[in-house]
């Protein structure tokens, strides 16, 4: 995985959820992010489609659920 997506990815995270002391694993889930609930999922996403400057399909953000789906797409459609 990349690191530098996922310190990215963290920085978001930890704006969107506001816990400034929030450190991501790739192998985190929806379900062990504290805050990351289906609310904060659109807000999450939304803000990560503007800092990598893409958009993904809505069967795409339905199916994010874990960090390393989510920076593996990020990484798919940044090449």
């Amino acid at each position: 995985m990349n690191n530098d997506l996922l310190a990215r990815v963290n920085i978001i995270f930890q704006d969107v959820l506001a816990q400034p002391n929030l450190k991501l694993n790739i192998s985190d889930t929806a379900e062990t992010v504290d805050g990351w609930d289906s609310l904060n999922h659109i807000y999450l996403i939304t803000e990560i489609q503007k800092e990598f400057s893409i958009k993904f399909s809505i069967q795409e953000v339905r199916s994010i659920d874990k960090i390393s789906s989510l920076v593996g797409l990020i990484n798919e459609k940044l090449i």
